[in-house]
């Protein structure tokens, strides 16, 4: 590729994040060409649907939370076409829509390891937005003593790090299905 055309492309890309145009009305959605309604999701899940067998969607990125209005239109649309899904989010933002968006997908992932707040503490605080929240927890560094703790407490099953695409892909369809709680390789599991 030539210098212009790279310089092309990245004048563009640098056009298309200045452009950005926060909107309020949405709870923190960014709207700009790469932004989605919750019809185009499905849309583009639609059109890929040959290549999943029994596959879902995830939001992530960011905290998916901040969006909470657009999640709960997005996973109500997956849910109505029989679509599963979930968020992987922080847990550290909450509004009047988390108590929604909760209910509205089939899991939520959560890191245990965490800038603002603790794995544990955030767990608990979504269990008591929503008590019947599905949680997969995960780490690269665990106290085996609070992940028996929180499957005590309620959490789907635990996933250590590095993952491993098709040990992700497993104990997420494993929870979906009510297979649980998860444990590859952690906690006598």
């Amino acid at each position: 590729m030539s210098v212009d055309k790279l310089t092309e492309e990245l004048e563009a890309k640098r056009a298309e994040i200045e452009n950005f145009q926060y909107d309020a009305s949405t709870r923190g959605s960014m709207r700009n060409s790469l932004s989605m309604s919750a019809d185009e999701v499905l849309a583009e899940y639609e059109k890929n649907r040959e290549f999943y067998s029994k596959g879902g969607t995830t939001v992530t990125g960011g905290e998916p939370l901040m969006q909470g209005k657009f999640l709960i239109e997005a996973m109500a649309a997956l849910k109505e076409k029989g679509i599963q899904s979930a968020l992987d989010i922080s847990g550290t933002y909450v509004d009047e829509y988390t108590r929604d968006a909760l209910a509205a997908c089939d899991l939520v992932l959560l890191d245990m390891i965490m800038p603002k707040s603790g794995g544990h503490e955030t767990f608990l605080k979504l269990k008591a937005i929503d008590p019947d929240v599905k949680v997969l927890l995960s780490s690269g560094f665990v106290n085996e003593s609070a992940v028996e703790d929180l499957l005590a407490q309620g959490a789907c099953g635990f996933l250590p790090k590095p993952h491993r695409l098709p040990v992700v892909a497993k104990a997420i369809r494993d929870v979906l299905d009510g297979k649980g709680p998860v444990l590859p390789g952690v906690c006598n599991g």
